[in-house]
């Protein structure tokens, strides 16, 4: 059972500031060494203190509701995650209420002990704050040299339809480490199309163990999008060097550009 509050707040844009409540309930049940199943109950609750009135940014308040089931496989070279369900978004201030299949899928296949071929597909409806918000659990729990996220042009607090397909190599050698990215992403806003949107992306990353605990890395992310609505298409790229040092067992510094 999980139970949390959070606020969000933003330093200029007031009308993405938001206070969410969730409860879930999941039961989990091992099949064995390698194979788990699940049975997830999500409820939410958002409240946007300061909505918005322009162009784009509809946020009337909202319940959301999820039941969905997951497999986990972890076998020694192939690991499987897949959920599939059902979400209902209920919206105040008269807004018809939404609601569809969510469905996520991912697949990784070891090829070889230095290299994993993975791809994966996502159908479910999600928020530009919730695609952002850290696991709490997460915090602290690694340094990654690689996370230069570029995200979209255009970010609102409206409930969007994401679908997603995407794929990955990576490589780890003794000294040598590269990753690379590609996928494509289409959002749906289910209040407001103003910013309905579609386009390729890729994500990649090399690093270099100059030593046993000091690694040069270089990171890119290029991504191109296009409106539905809009006479406009943006283009993004992202790039710069990084240097990580393990000091000792407990710190470690980080350059990035």
């Amino acid at each position: 059972v999980d139970l949390r509050y959070v606020n969000t707040t933003a330093s200029k844009t007031k009308y993405f500031n938001s206070q969410r409540g969730s409860a879930a309930a999941r039961l989990v049940r091992e099949l064995n060494a390698t194979d788990q199943v699940s049975v997830n109950l999500e409820g939410q609750h958002v409240h946007f203190p300061n909505p918005g009135t322009g162009p784009g940014q509809f946020t009337p308040d909202y319940d959301s509701y999820n039941i969905y089931g997951r497999y986990q496989s972890k076998l020694a070279q192939v690991h499987i995650d897949a959920a599939v369900g059902w979400s209902k978004y209920a919206f105040d201030q008269g807004t018809p209420d939404q609601s569809g299949t969510m469905a996520r899928a991912r697949v990784d296949w070891e090829l070889t002990p230095s290299s994993t071929l993975g791809i994966g597909a996502v159908r479910q409806f999600t928020d530009a704050s919730e695609q952002m918000m850290v696991d709490p659990a997460e915090i602290g729990t690694s340094i990654d040299a690689t996370a230069l996220g570029i995200g979209n042009s255009v970010l609102t607090p409206q409930i969007y339809l994401q679908k997603r397909i995407d794929a990955s190599y990576a490589y780890q050698g003794p000294r040598l480490a590269l990753s690379i990215a590609p996928y494509y992403q289409q959002l749906e806003y289910v209040n407001d199309p103003f910013f309905d949107q579609n386009g390729p992306g890729v994500d990649f990353s090399v690093g270099y163990r100059l030593r046993p605990l000091m690694t040069l890395g270089f990171n890119a992310g290029a991504e191109r999008i296009r409106y539905a609505t809009l006479d406009r298409r943006d283009e993004f790229l992202s790039y710069g060097p990084s240097l990580t040092d393990q000091l000792t067992q407990h710190w470690i510094w980080q350059l990035n550009l």
